[in-house]
């Protein structure tokens, strides 16, 4: 991303903090907005100033520095398995793991713990140095040409192989990504209010790495949008596109600084309603399952309703006993079968009281769906590990002081040909520990 877009960015990410954090930044504030929010840029800069400068506040993880971080590999996910007919298994040939997300949080967790480490001691220059790092990489993922990497991304050069060579160089993708655009004013950021993303680093990286997805993928929506208009003579359609993507990336700022200091001086100011309560469907999750049985095939899992036969959507439904009849859940997911996949969060450690939520087969299909065997781990506590039939009823499960991994494992019992599996998570919900402060 341009330099001025990031400094852009942040400074009307700076303009949507209360007064009183504006206070303590004053003697940063310039210094913030120009030079700290550019720091991985400079250091890369081996033949000038800029690497020594950069390099104090430089992390790596598995020797890669915390700026141009490896995506997540989706396909070792779904393409490669093993088939065992005597067992009539299928099972992936190789241990699932999250690159993307191995990286993104270890970064997550140290810059947060710097950034407000520095500002306890009172030295906002260092604080905003490790805070400046921390949202270049942010801005970079949630605004342009880089948001098509990371999280289940692919790579910077994945638009020139969608369009091919362009007849004129103003069609090339990273030419229109790269074409200045107006950001907003800071008049029309005013009402937005930004959002505590939790009380210590580990809490605040597990819930900005949900942000951090989310705004990724919708700037990733938006740059291939962008690149078709542009290329069909459209691009006057493209200045609100950009100015979407320009909100998103100012609101993660802002919330990644207003965060960082409300911990520092353990002050907070706004409501924190969202914390105390979450909706892990909302969250995003460590491990994602892939291609599973229709209709939730490429999709994985559905958020908030489930799916019939035909794709279409319907409510979230359960048979919960005693009644043994149809409740209808507003949270929730849905996910399909196909012979082994897997839904796991990693949650932090010494944050929440309880974890509550209902499992089953959806209530519509209890005669017309095969059995699976779902788990339902927290920590190393196995909350659920049983087959589950059609018509069986749903169960409500409880687990006190959640922490680590919460997985649920599906294993279809009846092969390639199987009847649509069709289970619902019902509201899996953490409730958090009293707020420290």
């Amino acid at each position: 991303m341009p330099q001025t877009e990031h400094n852009a960015i942040t400074d009307l990410a700076h303009r949507l903090l209360p007064d009183w954090q504006k206070a303590l930044l004053s003697d940063q504030r310039v210094r913030l907005i120009q030079e700290f929010c550019r720091l991985p840029e400079r250091y890369w800069d081996v033949r000038g100033d800029g690497h020594a400068e950069a390099a104090p506040y430089a992390f790596k993880t598995d020797g890669i520095v915390f700026h141009y971080l490896p995506d997540t590999p989706i396909v070792p996910a779904y393409r490669y398995q093993v088939a065992d007919a005597e067992q009539q298994t299928v099972t992936p040939l190789h241990p699932y793991e999250n690159t993307h997300w191995h990286h993104a949080t270890a970064g997550f967790r140290y810059y947060t713990h710097k950034a407000i480490e520095a500002m306890q001691a009172d030295d906002w220059e260092q604080g905003c140095a490790y805070a400046g790092w921390l949202i270049h990489v942010l801005q970079d993922h949630s605004f342009g040409i880089h948001s098509l990497e990371g999280p289940y991304g692919t790579d910077v050069f994945v638009l020139q192989r969608l369009f091919g060579d362009p007849e004129h160089p103003e069609h090339d993708p990273a030419v229109i990504l790269r074409t200045p655009t107006a950001p907003p004013t800071a008049a029309s950021m005013r009402d937005y209010v930004p959002r505590l993303l939790g009380y210590q680093p580990d809490e605040i990286a597990f819930n900005l790495f949900t942000r951090h997805v989310e705004s990724s993928l919708s700037a990733r929506r938006l740059c291939h949008q962008i690149v078709i208009n542009a290329r069909a003579d459209q691009a006057h359609l493209n200045d609100d596109l950009f100015s979407e993507m320009f909100r998103v990336a100012i609101a993660l700022t802002a919330d990644v600084l207003f965060s960082l200091i409300c911990v520092a001086v353990r002050r907070i100011g706004n409501a924190t309603a969202h914390l105390e309560t979450i909706h892990l469907a909302e969250a995003e999750p460590y491990q994602r399952p892939w291609l599973t049985a229709p209709p939730y095939w490429t999709r994985g899992y559905t958020v908030g309703h489930a799916l019939d036969n035909g794709g279409r959507s319907i409510p979230l439904q359960l048979r919960l006993p005693p009644r043994n009849v149809p409740v209808t859940f507003a949270r929730g997911i849905a996910v399909g079968g196909h012979y082994h996949s897997v839904l796991a969060y990693e949650i932090p450690r010494d944050t929440y009281s309880t974890f509550d939520c209902s499992l089953g087969q959806h209530a519509l299909f209890s005669n017309r769906t095969g059995s699976v065997h779902l788990t339902l781990k927290v920590g190393h506590k196995i909350l659920f590990d049983d087959v589950m039939k059609g018509a069986a009823p749903a169960v409500t499960l409880h687990a006190d002081h959640p922490e680590g991994r919460i997985s649920l494992t599906l294993r279809t019992q009846d092969g390639l040909d199987a009847n649509m599996h069709h289970i619902i998570w019902a509201d899996p919900t953490l409730t958090r520990l009293p707020a420290p402060f």
